[in-house]
C-alpha cells in the first residue's frame, strides 16, 4: 500500500526575474483563494487553477504578491497492492500445491501528471497526461510445487 500528498509545483509567468533568484519568474496573484489548491484531475483541473488568478509581476510586488515556490499540488499516489494464495496439500507426503495471485494498483486508481504552470500559455492549468511513474493495474499468478 502506498499513499501519499501530491508533489508541489510553482506557477510562473513572464520572462524576468525580479527577486534575482534564479527562478523563473512566478506570477503575481489576484485571487488568494486558490493559494493551495491540489490540482489533481484533467476534467476540473484550469476552473480549479484559473489564469485569471495571476498576472504578470511589476517591482511593486515585491514582497506582497508575487507567489512562492510550490504553492500548489499535484495529484499524489494511491496504490493499493494485494496478494491472496491458497495452499492445496498433495496425498503424498510434504508436497503441496501453492496458487498466488498478486495485484499491483488493485483499484486501478489513474494518477495524473503536472499541469501546464505557464499562465501566459492558453494550455496553462490542462493536464495532459498521466505521472511518469504510474502504473496501471497489473495482476499476476504463479503456481509452485514443493516436494
Amino acid at each position: 500500500m502506498k499513499f501519499a500528498s501530491g508533489t508541489p509545483f510553482t506557477v510562473t509567468g513572464g520572462a524576468t526575474d525580479l527577486n534575482f533568484d534564479g527562478f523563473a519568474e512566478r506570477a503575481a496573484v489576484t485571487d488568494p483563494s486558490v493559494l493551495g489548491r491540489h490540482i489533481n484531475h484533467p476534467d476540473t483541473s484550469q476552473q480549479r487553477l484559473p489564469a485569471s488568478a495571476f498576472r504578470l509581476p511589476t517591482p511593486a510586488d515585491l514582497g506582497c504578491c508575487i507567489l512562492g515556490r510550490n504553492t500548489f499540488y499535484a495529484d499524489g499516489v494511491k496504490n493499493f497492492d494485494l496478494g491472496i494464495y491458497k495452499n492445496f496439500n498433495l496425498p503424498f507426503e510434504g508436497q503441496k500445491i501453492t496458487l498466488r495471485m498478486e495485484l499491483y494498483n488493485a483499484f486501478n486508481h489513474a494518477q495524473f501528471g503536472f499541469p501546464a504552470t505557464d499562465f501566459t500559455v492558453s494550455t496553462f492549468g490542462r493536464i495532459t497526461g498521466t505521472a511518469t511513474q504510474y502504473n496501471p493495474r497489473i495482476i499476476q499468478f504463479a503456481l509452485r510445487y514443493t516436494f
